[in-house]
């Protein structure tokens, strides 16, 4: 998983954990997939601040692999 996040083709900078995860999350459960991307791209609009986007997604993760026994 690091090299996915730290790439070595980009002088190992961050900044590709939220696609890596979407893209995981996409192939894995595409229903939940839909509904993550409509929160994260929801709260970044409304907002204005992408890392809220993010975190809000995060949250919903942990919460569906914490209580929902569907996945």
């Amino acid at each position: 998983m690091f090299i996915f996040i730290y790439p070595f083709y980009l002088k190992f900078k961050g900044g590709k954990g939220v696609a890596t995860t979407g893209g995981g999350m996409g192939f894995l459960y595409p229903n939940l997939f839909l509904v993550g991307c409509a929160i994260f791209f929801g709260i970044s609009a409304i907002t204005g601040y992408v890392s809220l986007g993010r975190i809000s997604l995060m949250i919903y993760l942990l919460y569906l692999f914490i209580f929902a026994d569907e996945v």
